[in-house]
């Protein structure tokens, strides 16, 4: 409670300015961060030359945000092909959840008959039908091997199933959405967006680099009139599947 008393009567520093992307780039030529100031009532990023003399020239935050804006449009797409995807999210949902009860069920199934033989095998040797120690301890380990391996592959299927569903539709919706970054000057909002999508951030020559994720990068690559049409028959060629995965390798 002193310890709350004293901070309220401690003055806090006010910051002069506040720069959406000082701290977020490294340098391309020296990997010092980027910083920012303000001139003549802009904000100019530049290298912090704290490692050694840089010649990374400066870059008005307007010419930046321009080049950033740039890479959203890439990955941003219409209401009505986001309205379109989801929906068939909803039906590969449906759809999986019918298969996997099913693959379940026959693992089950299975399991259940290696514990039936393992049963039958123990009935046999005690009641001395003829087999051996040696031979007995083989075929038992070897059932129990079978066992432990459909045990293992229900559990690898309940824990992952159809997890790439959620991150898919959480990437539709921010693509969808992303168009709106577009029409705002929210650079904290565009920060936030870039670090969502990408990592790595690079000013370099005055140029806005960064390497967007996985999914992400197939997006801004290439033309979402040829992604959409065939991501589900990529997704039944790449069980387990990426964002868009027909492009995403």
């Amino acid at each position: 409670v002193q310890q709350v008393m004293s901070n309220r009567g401690k003055k806090k520093r006010k910051r002069k300015h506040e720069f959406a992307f000082s701290g977020f780039m490294k340098c391309g030529n020296c990997d010092c961060l980027i910083t920012a100031e303000k001139q003549k009532g802009h904000h100019y990023y530049r290298c912090t030359k704290k490692k050694q003399t840089c010649n990374e020239k400066y870059l008005r935050e307007e010419a930046l945000v321009e080049q950033m804006k740039s890479v959203i449009q890439k990955v941003s797409i219409p209401d009505d092909w986001a309205e379109n995807m989801l929906a068939e999210l909803d039906r590969e949902k449906a759809s999986i959840q019918n298969e996997g009860a099913a693959f379940v069920q026959n693992l089950k199934t299975k399991k259940a008959e290696v514990e039936a033989k393992a049963e039958n095998l123990l009935d046999l040797f005690i009641g001395g039908k003829g087999i051996e120690p040696e031979e007995y301890q083989l075929k038992k380990q070897k059932l129990l091997n079978e066992k432990l391996d459909i045990q293992q592959k229900i559990k690898d299927f309940e824990q992952k199933g159809n997890n790439w569903l959620e991150p898919m539709k959480e990437m539709i919706l921010a693509s969808s959405q992303a168009k709106i970054l577009l029409s705002q000057s929210d650079n904290q909002e565009i920060r936030a967006f870039l670090k969502n999508i990408g990592s790595n951030f690079i000013l370099k020559d005055k140029k806005f680099q960064f390497a967007l994720k996985i999914g992400w990068r197939a997006l801004a690559e290439g033309e979402p009139t040829k992604i959409f049409p065939n991501w589900r028959r990529g997704r039944d060629s790449n069980p387990g599947g990426n964002f868009f995965p027909n492009t995403l390798a």
